[in-house]
C-alpha cells in the first residue's frame, strides 16, 4: 500500500467518523422536532436539523471525492504492476 493510498484511507476514516457524528445529531434533532411540546424548541430543533442536513450533504460530497481519488490511486497502482 502506497503512502498516498494510506493517507486517503485515513482521510476517508476521519470523514466517515464525522458522518456518523452528524447522522447521530440529525436523529437527535429530528426526535426533538417531533416530540417536544414548546413551539420555540420545536422550531429551533427543526432549524438545527436543516443545518445538519446541509452539512452532511457537503460531507457526502467530500466522501465521494476521496473515494474517487482512492479508486484512481488503486487503478494506477494496478496498471504499474501488470
Amino acid at each position: 500500500m502506497s503512502s498516498v493510498e494510506r493517507d486517503l484511507l485515513l482521510k476517508l476514516r476521519r470523514l466517515y467518523d464525522e458522518y456518523e457524528r452528524l447522522n447521530r445529531n440529525i436523529r437527535e434533532a429530528n426526535q426533538r422536532h417531533r416530540f417536544l411540546k414548546d413551539p420555540e424548541e420545536i422550531a429551533r430543533a427543526a432549524h438545527q436539523e436543516q443545518q445538519l442536513l446541509t452539512e452532511i450533504n457537503r460531507l457526502m460530497d467530500r466522501l465521494r471525492a476521496v473515494e474517487g481519488q482512492l479508486m484512481q490511486v488503486r487503478k494506477t497502482g494496478r496498471r504499474r504492476f501488470q
